[in-house]
Order: C-alpha cells, then sequence, then structure tokens
C-alpha cells in the first residue's frame, strides 16, 4: 500500500468535498476502501478528513470501522487508537460481518506493537474466514519472523503442504473454463505447492543464519 504525503489535487479534493456532503459513516467506511484497493494509495489527508468527519457522527459500529481504516494508515503515533477502534467495533457486530482482510490488518497493527499472542489469534481468524487466500497465508509468515517463532512457522507450512490447501487440482480460468496448454492438455494448479514450498525454504534460511528478530525502541 502507498501512502502519499503529497496534497490532493483539484479534482480529488473536489470529489471528496462532494463525498463528504451528507455522508454516512457507512458512506466514509466505503471511501476508504475504495482508496486502499481501487487506487492503490490512501492520503494522509484522506484519513484525517475521515476522522474529522466520524467524530461528528452517532456512536456506531461503521464510525469505529471509519476509526480503525482511517488510523492504520497514520502511522506508528496513532496504532493504539487504531487497534481500540476495530476491538470496539468488534463488540457492536456479529462475528459473521467480519472481513479477513480487516482482521489481517488489525493483527500487523498488533504485530508492530510486538502484541504477538494477540496478532496470531487474529491472523488465524482472518486465514479461518478466507482458508484459500494466498495473500494471508504470506502476512501470517511475518509472524513467525518477527516472535521468533521459525521452527513453529516451518512446521506450520510443512502441514499446510500436506493439506486440502495444497491440493492439485484443474487450474480454472475466470469464465469457469479448464486452462490447456497449445496442445490441448488441461493445465494442473500448483501455485499453493510452490507457495508454501517458498514459505518453508525462507523460514528455513533464516533459521540456518540464526536470524533473531530485534524489536525497535519504542520512541517516548
Amino acid at each position: 500500500m502507498k501512502m502519499t504525503l503529497t496534497p490532493m489535487n483539484k479534482e480529488e479534493r473536489e470529489f471528496l468535498d462532494s463525498h463528504f456532503i451528507n455522508s454516512t459513516a457507512g458512506s466514509i467506511v466505503a471511501l476508504l476502501r475504495f482508496y486502499a484497493t481501487s487506487i492503490g494509495e490512501f492520503h494522509k489527508e484522506l484519513a484525517y478528513r475521515s476522522i474529522s468527519f466520524l467524530i461528528k457522527t452517532p456512536d456506531c459500529p461503521e464510525a469505529n470501522l471509519g476509526y480503525f481504516l482511517a488510523f492504520s494508515w497514520l502511522g506508528a503515533k496513532y496504532r493504539e487508537e487504531s487497534i481500540n477502534s476495530y476491538l470496539s467495533y468488534m463488540k457492536t457486530v456479529s462475528p459473521t460481518v467480519l472481513r479477513a482482510e480487516d482482521l489481517c490488518l488489525l493483527a500487523q497493527t498488533l504485530l508492530k506493537e510486538y502484541r504477538y499472542d494477540e496478532a496470531n489469534h487474529f491472523y488465524l481468524m482472518a486465514i479461518s474466514i478466507e482458508p484459500l487466500n494466498s495473500v494471508l497465508r504470506n502476512k501470517y509468515s511475518e509472524y513467525f519472523i518477527k516472535s521468533n517463532q521459525l521452527d513453529v512457522g516451518i512446521e506450520y507450512y510443512k502441514k499446510l503442504h500436506k493439506s486440502d490447501y495444497c491440493l492439485i487440482k484443474p487450474f480454472a480460468l475466470f469464465d469457469g473454463s479448464l486452462h490447456k496448454d497449445k496442445n490441448g492438455k488441461v493445465v494442473m494448479d500448483t501455485s499453493k505447492l510452490r507457495e508454501t514450498e517458498a514459505y518453508i525454504n525462507i523460514l528455513a534460511e533464516l533459521k540456518e543464519r540464526n536470524y533473531v528478530y530485534r524489536p525497535k525502541l519504542k520512541k517516548l
């Protein structure tokens, strides 16, 4: 995710001005997600304006979710606010509406605060919602590195390598048809096997180098 520090241009600011008129907490959440996923960057100006708007809205689950998304892109200074906002959100909604991407973002934020047990808990929650999501498995590997649990991580991905997650099956295209090579033979999807092998090799290499992650000292 790209965080841009440059001011928004005139068109972007006009777009935001029009969006904030008669907005709700839910529409602010949608706007934050739009910038983060569709545009691929997140302006600090948008984060601050969203927070300022949400302060004026009635307390509701969507407001806490909006705070979480906005604070999460404002750096270390606002991590605690981001974490607390999402935990407050979780208390007021059904577990069925929780999104894997949000839980993963929460886990990453907790990991940066060296709250390893909590980070692990929310990584696993995210994976339980989308067990075939490769991005989640990739980000989870960071937990094993930063918590200095390389052996545990290696065993985790070895088990995953032998599980249904890595089941070899025909490679399906977006339209549902099967991908075939130039000879008309159906191509088998082995991406999950290669993915888990890569994680195992990365963690094993770090272990061989006696790698130890040392947390940075927090600024007072």
